[in-house]
């Protein structure tokens, strides 16, 4: 195969310009928000003998929105029907990639443990819940340590809200609402999450379902409920206790017994 003759060049922007037969219209903001935080980085792919873009056009309206007055170009010196040819098999084999989403999901996974490393990847969060529900995944995140009322201290709560890519979430019109709970009541509670937003569907998120759960509580039963768990909870502290004084009486007998 031989390849046909490019050259890569740094030319002013508007030596270049969009081919106006490309049907192709992308999302330029999301592409400027990427060459905002990642920097540029390549080049577009333009025709010589008329500077139409073939390559890289919405890279192009991108930098143009920056305000840039240089672009790097690799110049082809192809015919206007081969130039049409190059554009469309840019555009169309774009458009046939797939995804293995259990190895998207993995990499924005790692990437979102970072607050705002999501940031210029084209996605959101409300994209990385939504591939979650896709998958049945849902993320647990191990509690903060806290003292007997599950108060966490300033300093405790600075580095969750920074975890969780706070700003991100207020970027995209969101608040958390965070719910601590005891450890041993954790796993009941995404179990009985993960049910409701599997008889409500696969496109309700976790949040929608927690607001529904408060719009439709009762405050009677609530009360009723909020006694039964924290007296189920007195009788575990007092069986745990009784069980480890138990444990300290054998150990004196044994040691009068020697």
């Amino acid at each position: 195969m031989q390849l046909p003759d490019q050259r890569y060049e740094v030319v002013p922007i508007d030596q270049v310009q969009p081919h106006p037969d490309n049907p192709r219209r992308g999302d330029t903001d999301a592409i400027a928000d990427s060459v905002e935080a990642n920097g540029w980085y390549g080049a577009v792919v333009a025709q010589r003998s008329t500077g139409h873009i073939l390559v890289g056009t919405h890279r192009w309206l991108a930098l143009q929105s920056k305000r840039a007055n240089e672009i790097p170009v690799i110049w082809l010196d192809v015919s206007d029907d081969r130039a049409k040819r190059v554009m469309l098999a840019d555009n169309r084999t774009a458009d046939r990639a797939v995804y293995d989403d259990a190895g998207l999901l993995s990499l924005l996974e790692d990437l979102a443990a970072s607050p705002n490393v999501l940031a210029g990847t084209g996605y959101g969060l409300d994209e990385l819940e939504d591939l979650r529900a896709e998958l049945d995944v849902i993320p647990t995140v191990t509690p903060p340590s806290t003292d007997a009322a599950y108060a966490e201290t300033p300093e405790e709560e600075d580095a969750r809200v920074a975890a969780l890519g706070h700003n991100s979430r207020n970027a995209a019109g969101l608040r958390e609402l965070v719910v601590v709970l005891p450890l041993a009541r954790h796993g009941a509670a995404m179990a009985r999450l993960a049910e409701l937003r599997k008889v409500a569907g696969d496109e309700v998120s976790s949040g929608e379902v927690v607001l529904a759960a408060l719009n439709l509580a009762d405050p009677a039963a609530l009360v009723a409920e909020l006694v039964a768990l924290r007296t189920a909870d007195d009788q575990a502290d007092d069986d745990q206790e009784h069980d480890g004084q138990e444990d300290a009486d054998g150990g004196a007998g044994d040691g009068e017994a020697a």
